[in-house]
C-alpha cells in the first residue's frame, strides 16, 4: 500500500512538471511572435509603450514685415498704423510697410527716442509723418532713409543725434516750419527736395559741422545763403557728375 501511494504520489508531480513546462515555451513562443511582429513594423518598443515622432524643426524665417513682435502700435482711425515704440535692438532697421495687415503711415511721437543700437532706418514708402522726437537722442543712429509720402516732420525728430551725419529729405516735402534736427555735431550735409517752398530758419539749431546744402531751387538756395552755408545745384551735379561732390 505504501509503495502505491509513492508511485502516485511520482506521477502527479511528472504531470504538474510536463504543464509547467509547457507553460513556459508557450510563453516564450508568444514573446518570439510580438517580436517578430515589432522587427516588421520597424519598432523594438513592446506594444504597450507609446513611441511619438518628433516632428522636423523648420527654420523662421523673418522678413521686414513679420517684424511685429518688435513694435507697440496703434490703430488710427483712418485705418492706418502708428508704430508708438520699437522694442528692438538691431543696428539696421527696415521698418514693415505694414503691421496687422495695416498700411504703418506714422512714426509717433518719441517712438524711437533713446534707443543706443539702432544706426540706419529705412521708412517705409508708406510713411507720410513722423511725429515730435521720434529719433530723438538716438545716439547711434547716422543715416535716415525717408519714403517720397512724407509729408510732415515733427518737432525736434532727430534732435540731439551725435552720429547722425547727412539728412535727405524726400522729394514731395514742401515746408519745415519747425526745428526738426538740434543740437547734432556731425551733420554735414542735407539734402533739400525740388518740392520744397518753405524752410524754418532755425530748422537745423546748433549743428555747428553742417556746411553744405544740396538742392535745385531757390528755397535751398536761399537757405544756404541766409544760414551762411555752402549750397550745392543737384542739377550742376547731374550735369558734371559727382566726383568733386
Amino acid at each position: 500500500m505504501k509503495k502505491k501511494v509513492i508511485w502516485k504520489a511520482g506521477l502527479l508531480l511528472l504531470i504538474i512538471g510536463m504543464v509547467s513546462i509547457s507553460g513556459y515555451y508557450c510563453a516564450i513562443k508568444r514573446n518570439g511572435e510580438k517580436a517578430a511582429e515589432h522587427m516588421e513594423n520597424g519598432t523594438d518598443e513592446p506594444d504597450s509603450v507609446e513611441t511619438i515622432a518628433e516632428e522636423p524643426v523648420e527654420e523662421e524665417t523673418t522678413t521686414p514685415e513679420e517684424n511685429g513682435p518688435n513694435y507697440e502700435y496703434d490703430i488710427l482711425p483712418e485705418d492706418t498704423v502708428v508704430i508708438t515704440k520699437y522694442l528692438g535692438d538691431d543696428t539696421l532697421v527696415f521698418v514693415p510697410e505694414r503691421l496687422d495687415e495695416k498700411v504703418v503711415s506714422t512714426i509717433g511721437e518719441s517712438a524711437f527716442q533713446g534707443n543706443e543700437s539702432v544706426e540706419q532706418v529705412v521708412l517705409p514708402q508708406g510713411i507720410e509723418v513722423i511725429e515730435s522726437q521720434a529719433f530723438k537722442d538716438c545716439s547711434g543712429l547716422q543715416y535716415v532713409v525717408m519714403g517720397t509720402e512724407l509729408k510732415s516732420i515733427g518737432q525736434d525728430a532727430f534732435s540731439n543725434c551725435p552720429s547722425l551725419k547727412e539728412l535727405r529729405l524726400p522729394e514731395g516735402m514742401t515746408g519745415i516750419d519747425v526745428c526738426i534736427c538740434a543740437y547734432c555735431p556731425s551733420l554735414e550735409k542735407v539734402v533739400i527736395p525740388h518740392s520744397m517752398e518753405e524752410i524754418s530758419p532755425s530748422v537745423f539749431m546748433e549743428c555747428d559741422t553742417l556746411y553744405l546744402i544740396y538742392g535745385s531751387n531757390s528755397c535751398a538756395e536761399n537757405y544756404a545763403q541766409e544760414s551762411g552755408l555752402v549750397y550745392v545745384n543737384l542739377e550742376r551735379i547731374k550735369e558734371e557728375g559727382d566726383i568733386v561732390w
